[in-house]
């Protein structure tokens, strides 16, 4: 499955959900899927809000407490994401997967004491050696510190963009991007990644317009964009019409 057949396929997902919860209303496994959907959509408050509900509704149910932490850690907000979990264990008891978020997330906070610079090292070792979610933990650190110099910062927004990327979250992946945008307003890579979410996400609009912009600094096509751009032009066209494109 590619990157826009996975995000078709959750946002066909999340329909499914919210059909199946108007017949099923309180059903708190229908809301944590939704939530948990939402979050890969990157619509992170609705996630936030949907895990909240179902731990209103039931606060028995482990899921509710860690989907509600996991669309706070998402949000860069650890602090939160630590006492959803530690008020979900005190009810439900020690579930393995909250509590090894927790400690995730515990070891993180001792972690103050390292600079932005440092953190952004760690979740290079990381994304090196396979771990995304710990690669993408250090980098959200990183963008938190204060004193942050523009260079560290552009980077460890593009290395989250790329963390986000390989886990599908493109709507992340632009708003990262356009973080970097702010910093270095010809950034490449930031460019590039933007535009391929864009297209990732059916956007064929949007990444039009981000091919374009990124032809007119990278003169050589470096990132052959070209063919990639082409390609979204045609597929505009005919998501405007209700014919199917014939294949030679």
């Amino acid at each position: 499955m590619d990157d826009t057949e996975t995000f078709s396929f959750a946002t066909q997902a999340l329909k499914e959900y919210m059909e199946a919860y108007k017949m099923n209303e309180g059903d708190v496994a229908l809301l944590t899927n939704m939530s948990a959907t939402y979050e890969r959509l990157g619509r992170l408050k609705e996630a936030a809000s949907l895990a909240s509900d179902a731990c209103e509704k039931d606060p028995t149910w482990a899921k509710g407490w860690y989907r509600w932490a996991c669309a706070y850690e998402s949000m860069g907000e650890i602090d939160n994401a630590l006492g959803c979990l530690e008020e979900g264990m005190s009810i439900t008891g020690a579930n393995e997967q909250m509590k090894t978020m927790f400690t995730r997330l515990k070891a993180m906070r001792v972690s103050e004491s390292l600079s932005a610079e440092e953190m952004k090292e760690r979740g290079n070792y990381s994304l090196k050696d396979g771990m995304i979610q710990s690669a993408l933990d250090w980098y959200t650190r990183g963008i938190a510190k204060s004193g942050t110099s523009k260079e560290t910062l552009t980077a460890l927004y593009n290395n989250r963009a790329e963390c986000r990327r390989r886990e599908y979250e493109y709507a992340h992946v632009v708003a990262d991007c356009e973080e970097v945008l702010k910093l270095d307003s010809v950034n490449i890579k930031a460019m590039l990644r933007m535009a391929t979410a864009y297209e990732s996400m059916e956007k064929y609009d949007k990444a039009i317009e981000a091919y374009e912009r990124l032809l007119a600094v990278d003169k050589l096509d470096k990132g052959r964009c070209r063919a990639r751009l082409q390609r979204c032009r045609v597929a505009l066209k005919w998501a405007n019409t209700d014919v199917p494109p014939i294949d030679d």
